[in-house]
């Protein structure tokens, strides 16, 4: 077919290729979906891919190739809903432009080398359904802004060097069903304004265990027993 024509790209398209991406993907202006996943690339992702300006959905899970930082192009891409660059040797920092990304319900760069804080601007978009960020190397405290998004399901964070509390803003967040935060270096108590999630039977955590066990929320105190389940009086991890 004619590229321009073309209007997604998956896994089976580029089942058992080799060696570097064809810069001339960036010439199916009409892409919507392109998941490059699991396949023996090299080098880097072409700067052409910038020009994919309806593109909707980036699935890069799982390859070879040495990304980097994540690209300038990437926050240009506003039509984005769906970020998956997870094992991707992703590093740097998350910038503050990703802003601009005002359609994104997804954003999962998991298991990379990402450091730095979580920009405070993340909270401006309202989209999200999905954070994962977990087993990187993430520094400072979780914003506050994070509690303005509203459509949140999932915020996953373990495995990081986060510190600071658990925000009470992200009480707000009515649709949250998971968090996990441990393998972090949080400090305090869980907030009451979570607890109260909890009690709704809105909220679980990650691994659908006890609300304050180990695995979830170690080094934050639980306010009452009445927000955990089997909760210690002591910090925890």
């Amino acid at each position: 077919p004619v590229l321009s024509e073309i209007l997604s790209l998956n896994q089976r398209t580029f089942d058992g290729f080799t060696g570097t991406i064809p810069t001339e993907i960036g010439n199916c202006r009409n892409l919507v979906e392109l998941n490059l996943s699991a396949n023996k690339w090299t080098g880097r992702l072409p700067t052409e891919f910038g020009g994919l300006s309806l593109l909707e959905k980036l699935v890069l899970h799982n390859i070879n190739l040495d990304i980097g930082e994540l690209p300038f192009w990437l926050f240009q891409l506003s039509n984005l809903v769906v970020i998956e660059l997870g094992e991707s040797n992703v590093r740097g920092t998350i910038p503050s432009n990703i802003e601009r990304l005002t359609k994104l319900e997804s954003l999962v760069v998991d298991n990379n080398n990402i450091e730095g804080p979580i920009p405070s601007e993340i909270g401006k978009l309202t989209s999200l359904e999905l954070i994962a960020i977990s087993m990187n190397s993430l520094t400072g405290s979780i914003p506050p802004e994070i509690g303005r998004l509203s459509n949140l399901v999932y915020f996953h964070v373990q495995q990081n060097d986060l510190t600071g509390n658990l925000p009470i803003e992200m009480g707000r967040l009515t649709l949250l069903k998971s968090i996990s935060v441990y393998g972090n270096q949080l400090e305090g108590f869980i907030p009451e304004e979570i607890c109260d999630l909890r009690l709704n039977h809105k909220l679980r955590d990650f691994a659908d265990k006890p609300l304050c066990s180990p695995d979830t929320y170690g080094g934050l105190k639980c306010p009452s027993r009445e927000c955990c389940d089997d909760c210690p009086t002591f910090p925890i991890g």
